[in-house]
């Protein structure tokens, strides 16, 4: 666990393979991201109108993003190609996922304020002929 706060470890070219342990664990994330993103997609069709459906086409592009940039990720550690198996693209992966979710908490705390504004509009149309 040490080895995960050095310089080293992250900044390391030919990082080696990924212990069995996260290995799994990074698995079970692309599976995850890879349910989530059946279960956006199918709750996305279901609610077109719905006012949270902008929410969820971005929850389902998120997991997308996640299960291809994920294989992708697998795929070069696995092979332990030099560069591109580097661990620097997880902790920049991760980065770039907390800021697409920071981006749709933004959206989530905006549907009040747009649900107020509709109300005001039906009580505003229900006195036009």
């Amino acid at each position: 666990m040490g080895n995960l706060l050095t310089v080293q470890f992250w900044l390391n070219i030919r990082p080696g393979v990924l212990s069995p342990n996260l290995q799994t664990a990074f698995i079970m994330f692309i599976g995850l991201s890879l349910l989530l993103t059946v279960i956006f997609w199918y709750i996305r069709k279901q609610q077109k109108k719905s006012l949270y459906n902008r929410i969820y086409k971005k929850l389902y592009s998120l997991n997308l993003m996640n299960l291809v940039v994920g294989v992708i990720f697998l795929f070069f550690t696995i092979e332990l190609i030099p560069l591109l198996s580097a661990r620097f693209w997880f902790l920049i992966w991760g980065i770039g996922i907390l800021v697409w979710l920071f981006f749709i908490g933004q959206a989530v705390f905006k549907i009040p304020i747009i649900k107020k504004d509709l109300a005001k509009e039906e009580l505003y149309k229900k006195y036009i002929p």
